[in-house]
């Protein structure tokens, strides 16, 4: 009698380690976002990653959203790999902007992944090397594309190469 009960405590153990190890591998996910670390205002901006369960698996075939500061730029579906794709113009303003992709597996379970996505202004390629250069800096005032009026500096950077 003893040993059927101690059976059966050990077969609902391993029945309990087992389910949760399945839950925590449908729950928690591995999101890559390969993601250049600046773009030039206005530019365009092309993401793309793969959903995996933290056990190695795909998110196949599941619905994915991706945000730029709380405005959505992107949905689609993963494909039979995890494999999402994401493309959208930067924005008009130089600066810093949260990127948020969320995908929902076929269990409903949203799987997310934040990144930053920097705005910079495109001032050339930068010399390699030993150089001279000159900075001529000057504030100027512009209009914004909402009408507002702000100040800016204007930066002209000229190099000698040696």
């Amino acid at each position: 009698m003893r040993f059927k009960l101690l059976t059966v405590i050990v077969i609902s153990l391993f029945v309990l380690i087992i389910i949760n190890l399945i839950y925590s591998n449908a729950a928690s996910s591995n999101i890559q976002i390969p993601l250049n670390s600046s773009y030039w205002w206005q530019g365009n901006v092309s993401i793309s990653g793969t959903a995996n369960y933290t056990n190695g698996t795909a998110i196949p075939n599941s619905n994915f959203n991706l945000w730029l500061d709380n405005v959505l730029k992107c949905t689609g579906q993963t494909d039979s790999q995890g494999q999402w794709y994401c493309n959208f113009t930067a924005p008009n303003r130089l600066g810093s902007y949260t990127v948020n992709i969320s995908i929902t597996d076929a269990e409903n379970v949203v799987h997310s992944k934040l990144t930053t996505l920097y705005v910079k202004a495109k001032y050339g390629e930068t010399p390699i090397g030993s150089v001279d250069r000159s900075v001529y800096e000057s504030p100027m005032l512009i209009q914004d594309l909402d009408g507002s009026i702000r100040q800016v500096w204007a930066r002209v950077m000229v190099w000698r190469y040696q």
